[in-house]
C-alpha cells in the first residue's frame, strides 16, 4: 500500500524539479514583512469551514453547477491516464486523500482552488461531466495500477462485475475545506504555504488566478505566449506553475500604478491590486497596456539582446532577475521612444554600468520588495540608462 500511496505523488515530484529549474530566475518568491494575524487573538477566527462529502454527493453538486472546476484560470498541471488511475486506485483501496479546498463566492458558488486534478479524475472516470464539459479522458480505462493489477483495462461500467466496487468509489468520503469570501488573500497564501508539505504547494500566482478571476487571466496567458515576450526572456521563465504570468503581471502593475506613491512595500499586495485593476479595466485600456507591453519587450530585446534582464553571477552563469526586469521595463515604458532609438548604443553600454553598480545590485538582490529598494532601483535605472 505504501508503494501505491507514494506513486500518487510521483507527478508532483516532477513538478518540484520544474520549480527548481526556475532557479534560473535570480529572485526567489519573497515573504513580505507584513503582519498577517493580529497580536490579540481573542475573538479572531479564520473563515474556513471543514466538511465531508461523498464522491457521489460532490459530483452531484458539480453537475448542478455549484462547483466551478473548468474555469480558465486553473492551474496548468494536468494528470494523464496513469496519474488519474493511480489516484482512483488509492480511492478504491481506502487510502487517505489530500483535502480539497474551495473558495466560496458571494454568489454562493464554490471555486476549486486546490484539488482540480483529483476532482477531474473522478468526473472523467465516472462519466459525470456536465453537458458542455470537455474532458480529454472521459470514461477512460484504468491503467498502470500496481496494487490492483486485475483492474487494469477496466472502465467504471466494467466494475459492475466486482460486487460493491462502484459503491466503494461513490461512497468514499472526501475532506473539503471551504474558504469564505471574507478571508484575506494574505491569509490564504499562508494557508497554502502550510498545507501539502509532502506534495506540490500552490504558489501565490496560482491562488491569485483562482480567487481574482476575470479578464486579467486571459490577458496574462495571452501575453505569456507571444513571441516577443518569449524572445525578451530568452524563453527563460517556465509557466508550468504560472511564474511567467506573474512576471507579466508585475510589469503591467508597474505600468498601471505610480511606484513612488502607490507601492506600499508588499509585492504580493501590489500584484493583487494589479489583477483587480485589470479585471475592471475597459477593453480600450487593455489594448493600450498590451501595446505598451509589446513595445517594452521588443525594445528591451533589440537593445540588450542575450543580456536582457539578466544578472551576471559568474563567468558561466547568467540569470533573469525580476527586479532588473521591472526597473528596466519602467525606464523603457516611460522614456520617449525616439530618445531610446536615437541612443541605443549608449543605452546598451549604460546597462553594463547599471548591472555593475553596487547600489543597484543590492536593490535587485536584497529585500527587493521593500519600498526603499523599489524606489532605489527604479531611480538608478532611469538615471544611469538615460545618461547620454
Amino acid at each position: 500500500m505504501q508503494t501505491t500511496q507514494n506513486s500518487l505523488f510521483e507527478e508532483e515530484e516532477k513538478d518540484k524539479q520544474i520549480i527548481e529549474k526556475d532557479s534560473d530566475i535570480d529572485e526567489k518568491e519573497e515573504t513580505d514583512e507584513n503582519v498577517i494575524y493580529p497580536k490579540d487573538l481573542r475573538g479572531f477566527e479564520i473563515g474556513i469551514q471543514e466538511d465531508k462529502f461523498s464522491v457521489y454527493e460532490l459530483l452531484r453538486q458539480y453537475q448542478n453547477g455549484r462547483i466551478i472546476l473548468d474555469a480558465e484560470f486553473q492551474r496548468n498541471l494536468v494528470w494523464n491516464k496513469n496519474d488519474m488511475s493511480r489516484f482512483l486506485e488509492s480511492v478504491i483501496l481506502g487510502l487517505p486523500i489530500p483535502a480539497l479546498f474551495f473558495n466560496q463566492t458571494i454568489d454562493n458558488e464554490y471555486i476549486v482552488v486546490d484539488g482540480r486534478q483529483r476532482l477531474s479524475a473522478l468526473i472523467s472516470f465516472l462519466g459525470t461531466a456536465k453537458k458542455d464539459d470537455v474532458f480529454e479522458h472521459l470514461n477512460f480505462k484504468l491503467r498502470g495500477l500496481q496494487g490492483l493489477k486485475h483492474l487494469n483495462g477496466k472502465t467504471y461500467k466494467d466494475l459492475k462485475e466486482y460486487v460493491g466496487l462502484q459503491a466503494r468509489i461513490e461512497n468514499k468520503a472526501l475532506n473539503i475545506f471551504v474558504i469564505k469570501p471574507s478571508v484575506k488573500l494574505d491569509i490564504i497564501y499562508d494557508i497554502f504555504d502550510r498545507i501539502n508539505t509532502g506534495g506540490t504547494k500552490l504558489n501565490k500566482q496560482e491562488v491569485r488566478n483562482a480567487l481574482l478571476a476575470g479578464k486579467s487571466n486571459q490577458l496574462l496567458r495571452d501575453l505569456v505566449q507571444t513571441d516577443y515576450f518569449q524572445k525578451a526572456i530568452n524563453e527563460g521563465i517556465s509557466d508550468k506553475r504560472m511564474k511567467a504570468q506573474e512576471t507579466v503581471l508585475r510589469v503591467l502593475s508597474f505600468m498601471i500604478f505610480d511606484y513612488e506613491t502607490e507601492y506600499k512595500g508588499s509585492m504580493s499586495n501590489f500584484l493583487e491590486m494589479g489583477m483587480r485593476e485589470l479585471n475592471k479595466t475597459d477593453d480600450n485600456r487593455i489594448e493600450e497596456l498590451k501595446n505598451r507591453f509589446e513595445k517594452v519587450m521588443r525594445l528591451s530585446h533589440s537593445i540588450f539582446e542575450e543580456n536582457n534582464f539578466s544578472l551576471q553571477l559568474n563567468e558561466k552563469s547568467k540569470r533573469i532577475n525580476l527586479s532588473i526586469m521591472d526597473s528596466v521595463c519602467h525606464f523603457l515604458d516611460t522614456t520617449d521612444e525616439y530618445f531610446i532609438e536615437t541612443h541605443k548604443e549608449k543605452i546598451r553600454k549604460n546597462y553594463e554600468t547599471l548591472v555593475n553598480d553596487s547600489d543597484y545590485i543590492k536593490a535587485v538582490t536584497l529585500a527587493t520588495s521593500s519600498s526603499e529598494k523599489v524606489q532605489e532601483r527604479f531611480y538608478l535605472a532611469k538615471t544611469i540608462l538615460s545618461n547620454v
